[in-house]
């Protein structure tokens, strides 16, 4: 269990880095759409549990 939170943990941070680069270079479509994509990874993994 404590190896799939360090994945999901791990994935999210990523898509958070390349969100934040998104809007650093001012794509800011492409930053709204992978926006919802990390607040969807991120309510997925408290529903199973894993903070």
């Amino acid at each position: 269990m404590v190896v799939v939170e360090k994945i999901l943990s791990f994935q999210v941070g990523l898509l958070i880095n390349v969100w934040y680069r998104l809007i650093n270079t001012f794509s800011v479509p492409d930053a709204e759409i992978l926006k919802e994509q990390i607040e969807k990874e991120i309510e997925n993994k408290e529903d199973k549990g894993l903070k």
